[in-house]
């Protein structure tokens, strides 16, 4: 697939992350700062060392260009962590994907960017605003929180880069005459009967009168009683 596409760059990306990018914007500074791969990290200053050493940690020089590079390190040495987003010519990528079958070598950070970066010009990219890595159940949880905020729905869903999903419509959701419901995502076909509060539900779900939901995320056509 990648030998017989046509296009000049190539952008990797892990679907474990949230976050809503201008890839132009990156393919474009990566172009200018005439890097050989360009990575995308965010400033985690401020963070706890067990939470940076979820990330791919990496260490810049005063120009942007990678000086180091750590996979999940223990005692994590700079709050600059990767989010696992890659830019660099596709010719490159191929001859990288080459050499690491040609020696046994699978991981393309640690077996391949880790080991090249004397001889590569390996630069950052800082992006700014909401990111988070799902890689837990604890991030799931912690991620569906952060979306009933509105200043973090208003930066992720927005008319400039919309995001689109698979539409599977059903009736609205039905609000019962005792239904109380405060600060949640309630997708449609539900029925709501009790009291939910600061939760999301999927489709389907019926709350039943008497039941009470808070701070829950409710999987698709539960029942609760």
């Amino acid at each position: 697939y990648i030998r017989r596409s046509d296009q000049t760059y190539v952008i990797l990306s892990i679907g474990d992350y949230v976050y809503n990018l201008d890839f132009d914007e990156i393919c474009k500074a990566h172009v200018e700062s005439q890097a050989d791969v360009t990575i995308v990290y965010k400033d985690m200053t401020g963070a706890d060392e067990k939470e940076l050493s979820r990330f791919t940690l990496i260490d810049l020089d005063e120009n942007s260009r990678v000086t180091d590079i750590e996979v999940k390190p223990y005692y994590p040495k700079t709050a600059y962590a990767g989010v696992d987003l890659y830019v660099m010519e596709k010719a490159l990528l191929e001859s990288i994907i080459d050499e690491c079958s040609a020696r046994g070598d699978h991981d393309f950070v640690r077996d391949s960017l880790a080991k090249k970066i004397e001889g590569l010009n390996i630069y950052g990219y800082k992006i700014e605003g909401f990111c988070d890595k799902i890689d837990s159940l604890k991030a799931y949880y912690r991620t569906n929180m952060e979306f009933l905020k509105q200043d973090v729905r208003n930066e992720i869903f927005h008319s400039e880069r919309p995001v689109y999903t698979k539409t599977k419509d059903q009736s609205p959701t039905k609000y019962g005459e005792e239904a109380s419901v405060k600060n949640c995502f309630i997708s449609d076909g539900c029925m709501i009967d009790g009291r939910v509060e600061n939760s999301v539900l999927s489709r389907g779900v019926k709350v039943a009168k008497g039941a009470v939901v808070r701070n829950c995320i409710i999987m698709q056509d539960s029942v609760i009683e």
